[in-house]
């Protein structure tokens, strides 16, 4: 488990300041008082969902700093992070930026690319993850709340894939990072595989990933963890789109694709399930 130096302000408030590339000097070089953090470990009971991703051994604000630029500041409550998250590039630009509740991203989460552009834009909600994980965990045998719940009776483990951060953004690395102070230098090293700073999330609203330009590169909205409503993807910046609709989470009816200039290219029908009824290309 890695040791963090933080010194105390008062009761309730600690404070992280360090050169970033000596993150891993020792207590008894800087006189500070010894923060604990590590990977939440996995308990051995009936849980389904792990959703914490650092586990801590005392509360109070964590701030890191290199070269008079804030790089990460967040809040830590009940030995997880709670409350703000703001993390920087090591030009000063924003890196990413949310609320965390217990652990568990709420409201709108933003990222940002190293030139400041807008990456994407996620909308969570806390409080209805933590009502569907006791939804499923409870795995009444004929009461389901949630249409999550359903499919998880359905197919098992492989339906809670939409509460993982990798569902969320799918280019994140294989290993996780152990420290906030890891997971902000990992973010900075390689931004393309951002990692955020939870282990599980519900998407509830607004979700658009943008090209580097401005463009949104895919958007909609999800209900309850699953795409619901009216969905666009584009293919490239100047390229083919897609438009269609989707319904607890499965495409539905007419999904048609234009060229850059609006021009309709293809139809797709889906039924139900799903599943791919007809397909129809137009010259």
């Amino acid at each position: 488990m890695a040791l963090i130096s933080f010194k105390r302000i008062s009761v309730f408030s600690y404070v992280f300041a360090c050169a970033f590339a000596a993150i891993a000097r020792q207590p008894s070089e800087t006189g500070m008082a010894e923060f604990k953090t590590g990977p939440a470990e996995l308990g051995t009971g009936a849980a389904v969902l792990q959703p914490v991703l650092f586990a801590f051994d005392r509360e109070g604000s964590i701030l890191i700093a290199e070269n008079n630029i804030t790089l990460l500041h967040a809040s830590v409550k009940h030995k997880m992070l709670h409350g703000s998250w703001q993390s920087r590039y090591l030009n000063s630009q924003l890196l990413d930026s949310g609320n965390i509740i217990k652990g568990i991203p709420d409201g709108v989460w933003k990222t940002w690319y190293p030139g400041g552009q807008l990456k994407t834009l996620r909308t969570y909600n806390a409080n209805l993850f933590f009502s569907i994980k006791n939804d499923i965990e409870l795995n009444h045998p004929r009461i389901s709340r949630f249409t999550v719940t359903e499919r998880f009776k359905k197919e098992g483990r492989s339906a809670l894939q939409v509460f993982q951060p990798s569902y969320s953004f799918n280019t994140i690395p294989k290993i996780k990072p152990i420290t906030p102070v890891e997971l902000v230098k990992q973010n900075n090293h390689n931004p393309s595989a951002y990692h955020p700073p939870f282990n599980a999330s519900l998407h509830h609203g607004l979700f658009i990933n943008y090209f580097q330009n401005g463009l949104a590169k895919d958007s909609g909205y999800y209900k309850e963890g699953l795409k619901e409503g009216v969905w666009i993807y584009r293919l490239s910046e100047n390229g083919n789109w897609w438009r269609g609709m989707y319904q607890h989470g499965l495409k539905q009816k007419e999904w048609k694709m234009y060229n850059a200039a609006g021009e309709l290219k293809a139809i797709v029908f889906y039924n139900n399930k799903g599943e791919i009824n007809w397909r129809r290309n137009i010259q």
